[in-house]
Order: C-alpha cells, then sequence, then structure tokens
C-alpha cells in the first residue's frame, strides 16, 4: 500500500466519519430540544389536571400520546441515519436492534468528544 493511497483513504474516513457526527450531533440537540418542550408541554397539562376527577385516565391518554410521538421520532432517526449510509442503521421496531443501533450513536458521540472537530 502507498503512502499516498493511505493518506486519502484516512482523509475520506475522517471525512465520512466527520459528516456521520455532524448529523447525530444535530439529531441529538434537536432530540433534546424536543424532550425538553414535551416535558414542558406535560408539566402545562398536570397542572391544568389537578382538579381534574378524570385525571388518570387524561394521563394515561397523555402517556400513550407520547409513547407513540417517540415511536415517531425513533422511526425518522432511523431512517435518517440510513438514508446518510451509517452502517447497522434500518428502521425496525426491534428492542435489540435499536439498542445496538443506540450503542452505535454513543459510540460515535463518545469519538467526537476524543477527536473535536471544527466543523461542529
Amino acid at each position: 500500500m502507498s503512502i499516498r493511497w493511505y493518506c486519502l483513504f484516512n482523509s475520506g474516513l475522517t471525512q465520512r466519519s466527520t459528516i456521520y457526527t455532524r448529523k447525530v450531533w444535530i439529531l441529538t440537540n434537536w432530540l433534546k430540544k424536543w424532550f425538553s418542550d414535551l416535558f414542558r408541554e406535560r408539566q402545562i397539562k398536570l397542572a391544568a389536571l389537578q382538579h381534574d376527577p378524570e385525571i388518570v385516565e387524561k394521563l394515561i391518554e397523555t402517556d400513550k400520546n407520547i409513547v407513540s410521538q417517540l415511536d415517531e421520532i425513533t422511526k425518522e432517526q432511523q431512517s435518517t441515519l440510513t438514508v446518510a449510509g451509517l452502517p447497522l442503521f434500518s428502521v425496525t421496531e426491534d428492542p435489540d436492534e435499536i439498542l445496538s443501533q443506540i450503542a452505535i450513536i454513543e459510540f460515535i458521540r463518545s469519538l467526537s468528544d476524543l477527536f473535536p472537530s471544527d466543523l461542529i
């Protein structure tokens, strides 16, 4: 293997990993804001429902709605990362595959902490 090929290969690898890291960073920050908004919305609903006799049923319905929204966000994230070409990503509902995808994202985030980029 020539040194020139090695340098070209590594620069392409670094560029791809920077793109993956950037996309994961954007998705992570977007999800943090979304969760914050969702929590705030839930707190407002809780305050409004404190004097309601049917509070338990309404809370269960609100929680079901939240879980449904989280499922949609998970599918969107999986789809985005699949289109981006991130290895081992596909749209799935299998909990084991989702856990492995979470581990991959956490690994990429840990790499971005070790090797910060000016692009982020």
